[in-house]
């Protein structure tokens, strides 16, 4: 049996390939993805934890460690099971033509997840916007596709290539500051100073909103329209600090039409 299970089956460009050298390969292969994957979370954790770096940054510095490691790793047991890797090279090469060809998406996606894994152009954590008007929070990027949780709850996989190809809007790329422009329109008669004041106070009230002397709270009056003045109101907002239920727009027009009956008509 034990010499049955080291007689070489097949032959590829001279390497002798037998089910003992499939055996180790498969065990060795396991035990060391078993150990990188470990390895690659207690590093995401200790980098976010001990150092300055976003939990994002921290998943694609990790991430990125561990594809290399992976990759590594995986010549040096091809080596160890006896495989020898100039004679490997001649094989990938005589095969590099029809996989450039046959895997042509899958190693542009391959490349791409790279290219972001070094880039850090979007992390784990960010909040963005496609070109087909997906948005979501980036929940994980592997090396083929991210993973993107919508704010429905959908998990959406895009591939890799789409974030270097197309145009991609963060919302948390430098900072997570989010401006909303809140429009409304009150009567004729009323007085615009008033409505400034009443506005301005009403949004001041509403728990998400966050001002300082670069964020400032405004209120601008847009001109005349059929049904009365019209109103924008220019409130900041921070996105960390929002919750699923936070309700942007909707917040704002609540405040404003309880603020908004404190209006005197001549």
């Amino acid at each position: 049996i034990l010499s049955a299970a080291h007689y070489p089956f097949i032959t590829l460009s001279g390497i002798d390939i037998s089910l003992a050298t499939l055996l180790k390969l498969a065990v060795l292969l396991a035990l060391a993805l078993l150990l990188l994957g470990r390895a690659r979370r207690k590093a995401e954790a200790v980098l976010a934890r001990q150092t300055r770096l976003s939990p994002g940054s921290a998943a694609s510095i990790s991430t990125l460690g561990y594809y290399v490691a992976a990759a590594l790793v995986l010549l040096s047991i091809l080596n160890t099971v006896g495989i020898n890797l100039t004679q490997l090279t001649v094989l990938f090469g005589a095969l590099g033509i029809g996989l450039a060809f046959g895997l042509q998406n899958i190693l542009n996606n391959f490349i791409s997840g790279i290219i972001l894994l070094a880039e850090q152009v979007i992390r784990t954590g960010d909040i963005i916007n496609l070109k087909d008007d997906l948005t979501g929070t980036v929940q994980r990027i592997a090396i083929r596709y991210t993973v993107i949780r919508t704010v429905n709850g959908d998990d959406v996989i895009v591939p890799n290539s789409e974030f270097i190809s197309g145009r991609v809007n963060s919302w948390t790329y430098t900072d997570d500051w989010r401006r909303l422009t809140v429009p409304f329109t009150v009567a004729q008669t009323a007085d615009p100073e008033e409505v400034v004041r009443l506005a301005t106070e009403a949004a001041r009230a509403v728990e998400i909103t966050r001002e300082d002397a670069a964020h400032p709270v405004l209120v601008f009056c847009e001109g005349f329209g059929e049904s009365g003045l019209k109103f924008s109101l220019r409130v900041w907002c921070r996105l960390h600090q929002l919750g699923p239920d936070s309700g942007l727009h909707s917040d704002y027009y609540f405040a404003l039409h309880k603020k908004l009956k404190e209006l005197r008509f001549p």
